[in-house]
């Protein structure tokens, strides 16, 4: 018995089981549970799995030098050293003093700082972050097809899936604000709910130039194809 990630309903033994399983393959072979997750992809589970993934390939990730990984590792370092406090930090924000132009990541940066300034624990919660909506937003189109997916969609689905995959955690702001501001946008266009847009307002938060769809998909809203 299959579950949908949209309808839950009595889970019988052998999904119980199929779960477990998947459960164990992450734990000894990350990647095997990524290819898992796609061929269980019916399962409510799945993207969940895939969400385990990306956390894991954050915690793993290796900064390199010259890229904003780095810088962003250094910056946590610094806040560590510092013992920069919040009512240090806030006056910082949208400032001539600051180079910050967003909120999210030096909240982030704060408040790990407090306990670590640990790259894998960074990367692991921007891993996190990340992961679940990009998780999401793939979850999103494949809960759409039923059945085996024809090769046309699967390239479609595939190109969907890189053209902002979880590598690109390297330049988290920019990258995880696609996704959250994605995350709003697919229910309203394809489902034409809007519950969700508020996310995507959201998405300027984590990156400033965000202003710019955000308005666009305003004017959309009002106008719809009027123009």
């Amino acid at each position: 018995m299959k579950e949908s990630g949209n309808n839950i309903g009595p889970v019988s033994y052998n999904v119980k089981l199929l779960f477990i399983v998947d459960a164990i393959i992450f734990f000894l072979w990350p990647v095997g549970s990524l290819i898992s997750s796609f061929k269980h992809r019916n399962y409510f589970w799945a993207k969940n799995i895939f969400w385990l993934f990306c956390i894991f390939f954050g915690a793993t990730f290796i900064t390199t030098e010259g890229f904003d990984s780095a810088a962003t590792h250094n910056a946590l370092i610094d806040f560590r050293k510092t013992g920069i406090e919040l009512k240090d930090l806030l006056p910082l924000l949208y400032s001539e003093k600051s180079t910050y132009v967003d909120i999210v990541q030096p909240l982030l940066l704060y408040i790990i700082s407090k306990f670590t300034d640990n790259q894998s624990v960074l990367f692991a919660i921007y891993g996190l972050i990340f992961g679940y909506f990009y998780s999401r937003n793939l979850w999103f189109v494949l809960d759409k097809i039923q059945g085996k997916i024809p090769t046309p969609i699967f390239i479609f689905i595939l190109t969907f899936a890189l053209i902002c995959p979880i590598w690109l955690i390297n330049g988290f702001r920019m990258w995880a604000a696609t996704h959250i501001f994605i995350f709003g946008l697919l229910p309203y266009l394809i489902d034409g709910k809007k519950n969700r847009l508020w996310w995507s307002f959201l998405s300027i938060f984590f990156h400033f130039s965000f202003v710019f769809p955000v308005l666009i998909l305003i004017g959309y809203i009002l106008l719809k194809n009027k123009v």
